[in-house]
Formats: structure tokens, C-alpha cells, sequence
């Protein structure tokens, strides 16, 4: 999968990219404020800024929506179908584990 998302010949758009940045970023701030702490004080921490931020968050962003789009060609392709209940049992296992991993996401 690594070298496909690398390889193909995809434009991806950037509104895209920004739109999973800005998100991870709110959920970064949401999930910091939860603890009692603050954005721009945990990235003073880490020794970054938020471009720094915004700029590591853009390089997984676009590998993300590379992916994304590969994998919604592919199923197009192949017809594949999913059914909703699938859709929303793997989308309450995400929600458990992402609270979690996000700040990970970063790190």
C-alpha cells in the first residue's frame, strides 16, 4: 500500500488536506482542554509552533487523502459495497480509540 499511495498519479486537493489538518488540530486543542491544559503551552513543550504543527500535520494529511482516494477508486472499481451496520460498529471502534491516540498523532 506504502508504495501505491507514493507511486500514484493522484491530484489530491488541497482543501482536503487543510480540512483533516484544521481537524486533527481542534481535537488536538479539544482533548488538551479536557485536561485542563492549553494548545499553544503544550507546543511551547514540545518545542514546536503551531505552522510547525500545521506542517507535520499536512505531510500525514495528504498520505491520508492519497490513501482515501485510492481506496474509494478501487472500490468504485470493484464495486464494492459496505453495509451500514459494518460502517457504524467500526466507526464506534474508532471513536474509543481515537481519544486516545491523538495526541500520539503528533508525537
Amino acid at each position: 500500500m506504502d508504495r501505491l499511495i507514493e507511486n500514484a498519479e493522484i491530484d489530491v486537493p488541497l482543501v482536503m488536506i487543510a480540512d483533516k489538518v484544521e481537524g486533527w488540530i481542534r481535537d488536538l486543542s479539544s482533548d488538551l482542554e479536557k485536561r485542563g491544559e492549553d494548545l499553544e503551552k503544550f507546543l511551547q513543550t514540545k518545542g514546536r509552533t503551531r505552522e510547525q504543527l500545521r506542517a507535520d500535520y499536512a505531510r500525514r494529511a495528504e498520505r491520508e487523502v492519497r490513501r482515501d482516494l485510492i481506496l474509494d477508486r478501487i472500490a468504485e472499481l470493484e464495486k464494492l459495497e459496505v453495509d451500514e451496520q459494518e460502517v457504524k460498529e467500526e466507526a464506534r471502534k474508532i471513536s474509543q480509540t481515537s481519544e486516545d491516540n491523538r495526541e500520539q498523532l503528533y508525537e
